[in-house]
């Protein structure tokens, strides 16, 4: 079961973006232990819900931030944002309809996703904001 670490790596160097990304970690791992513990379903539901709600506020902040920043490669954050809710959504309703009987394909899938996203989307969007902002 995949445990997600917090470093240096996935820092934007955006307070508010880095603590919506460390709590995405933390509800990851949250989810991770609680598939671990053999918690009940229920339980592995509310954590996924808490995640879902997150990742989606997530989101849409960032999308705000970078709509006011005028970041030209905007629609094409947006249409991965939108690939990762439909996969993970996917896979959330597959658990609950029982066709998936546990939620350790949801973790792995997600922590490789949002870890990858960060390091490689996000961070394109902070390198191409900086220099923006120096010139």
């Amino acid at each position: 079961m995949p445990h997600v670490e917090w470093t240096s790596d996935f820092e934007t160097g955006n307070e508010k973006v880095d603590g919506q990304h460390r709590q995405i970690f933390e509800l990851l791992n949250l989810l991770s232990n609680a598939i671990k513990e053999k918690k009940t379903k229920k339980v592995i539901r509310e954590v996924i819900e808490k995640l879902t709600i997150h990742i989606l506020e997530h989101f849409r902040d960032e999308e705000e931030f970078m709509s006011v920043s005028a970041y030209p490669s905007l629609h094409e954050h947006k249409i991965i944002h939108e690939k990762i809710f439909d996969q993970a959504f996917e896979l959330i309703e597959k658990y609950r309809s029982g066709e998936l009987e546990i939620a350790t394909p949801l973790v792995v899938f997600l922590a490789h996703l949002i870890t990858t996203h960060i390091q490689k989307e996000d961070k394109a969007f902070f390198n191409w904001l900086k220099k923006t902002e120096n010139r």
